[in-house]
């Protein structure tokens, strides 16, 4: 998988100054036992993101915080800059929650988060799409650490 070199660029930094919106509508983390449910786990992508020295933005109507950091209920309360937006919901319900984020530099939907039409949408506003055949986390490890930078 090739990844657009702004959001490879971005993601090597690894540090507070990348600020990541991790944004879902779920009611309380799934426990569905399929890897896709686990994949697309508001509570486990934050803390993998955070623990990796990100600055992290969860976004969920229904959580006041999530791993100790304040949860915006909406993309449009989100301040200051969104350099990934990572959408988690299904297709329908992540073209609402979209059109309420203001900007960023890249959004990402992990696998079973986007379909056609969303993706259209997305690199019409914002340009730079990352498409969930793999997840955003997987991809930070994959194409950060330095033996796999040149994949």
């Amino acid at each position: 998988m090739a990844l657009p070199d702004a959001l490879l660029s971005r993601l090597c930094r690894r540090d507070l100054s990348t600020r990541i919106a991790v944004i879902d509508d779920a009611f309380g983390p799934r426990q569905y036992g399929d890897w896709l449910d686990t994949a697309r786990d508001l509570t486990h992508i934050v803390q993998t993101l955070s623990d990796r020295g990100y600055t992290v933005l969860p976004v969920n109507p229904w959580e006041e915080s999530v791993e100790g950091l304040p949860c915006a209920d909406n993309p449009a309360a989100l301040e200051g800059p969104v350099h990934i937006a990572v959408f988690l919901s299904d297709p329908d319900i992540s073209l609402g929650l979209m059109e309420l984020l203001a900007e960023a530099d890249c959004v990402w939907f992990q696998p079973g988060s986007s379909d056609d039409v969303l993706i259209d949408e997305a690199r019409e506003r914002f340009g730079m799409v990352g498409v969930g055949d793999i997840c955003a986390e997987v991809a930070e490890i994959r194409f950060t650490l330095p033996w796999s930078a040149t994949s």
